[in-house]
């Protein structure tokens, strides 16, 4: 596997620093910079490598990028009764262990798990080193190794420009009015191509039936539109991405469940219709259209909640 120049970097930084002794460094580097492809390196050398994740589309996406190493979602190893003490003790016999998304590793969900991975060579990755809640990481991870920031990958070409959309309405009216632009509105009139074909989205709204009427009125334009929520099977899951990946659907509507993770670099136009008054949750999002693709130029984010004016652009470092 040929890795890019920072990734490289990077890889030899968390060896270097599990050769001096840390037990458990932390890899930041942005949406898009391609963490799976780092975390599979350091993996590499493993005899037994496991990785976790918190949620079922990372669980299907990182078994799928880095099929030498088990994978669980932290749900299933905290789970009550025998299926779940039979995980926590096959724990015992892996070796090394990748943890995606290890912002998340405070909760109380994690630190249950966490006694049972001591014994392991560990690392985690993020793009958002930073909790809403103030929580500190550092009673976990003892290092830290910065991959690369958001100019360095744009300025290589490893991540796209994002134009940006926002109401006349700012956030502060909006809060004081109990105000909401028209997310669909706004793609309907920004997100059509020259040839009159839709450019492909992601759209975020606070509750499932919210996403429902958006992904309704999608589909009502012409534009192919469909929902990916928690209670999504698998199955259904994994049809939608596939005909997303393809072409046969032109919008996913989710409120959570695509904000972290979810990787199909066709994603151009992000429409943000709730609020993101943390900057990770913000970059978390946004990050899904950065990525570059064949015939992709430029990202569009469609910033329904004038986000932009607190927590500046989404390629800022």
């Amino acid at each position: 596997m040929k890795l890019r120049p920072y990734q490289e970097s990077a890889v030899a930084a968390v060896r270097a620093a599990w050769e001096a002794g840390k037990q458990c460094p932390l890899l930041v580097a942005p949406t898009g910079a391609g963490k799976t492809v780092m975390a599979k390196t350091l993996l590499s050398g493993a005899r037994s490598p496991c990785a976790i994740v918190h949620s079922d589309v990372l669980f299907e996406q990182t078994a799928e990028e880095i099929p030498c190493a088990r994978v669980y979602t932290i749900h299933s190893l905290v789970a009550e009764g025998p299926a779940g003490d039979m995980r926590r003790a096959g724990l015992a016999r892996h070796d090394a262990c990748f943890i995606d998304e290890c912002h998340h590793i405070v909760s109380d969900s994690w630190r249950q798990a966490l006694p049972h991975l001591s014994h392991m060579r560990r690392f985690g990755a993020t793009a958002t080193p930073k909790r809403a809640d103030g929580t500190p990481l550092g009673d976990v991870f003892d290092a830290i190794v910065v991959a690369a920031k958001y100019s360095e990958l744009v300025s290589a070409g490893f991540l796209v420009r994002c134009d940006v959309w926002s109401p006349d309405v700012g956030r502060k009216r909006q809060k004081k009015e109990k105000l909401r632009p028209d997310g669909v509105a706004a793609y309907l009139e920004h997100a059509r191509r020259p040839d009159g074909s839709w450019r492909p989205g992601i759209h975020f709204e606070v509750t499932i039936p919210s996403c429902e009427m958006a992904s309704a009125r999608y589909r009502e334009a012409g534009v192919r539109s469909a929902v990916i929520c928690k209670d999504t099977c698998s199955r259904e899951r994994r049809r939608a991405f596939e005909a997303y990946a393809s072409g046969e659907l032109d919008m996913l509507c989710s409120p959570t469940a695509l904000a972290e993770g979810f990787n199909l670099p066709r994603a151009e136009v992000c429409v943000l219709r709730r609020s993101c008054d943390h900057v990770g949750d913000w970059l978390q999002r946004v990050g899904r259209v950065l990525r570059p693709a064949p015939g992709k130029e430029r990202a569009l984010l469609i910033d329904c909640c004038d986000t932009r004016s607190k927590h500046g652009l989404p390629t800022d470092d």
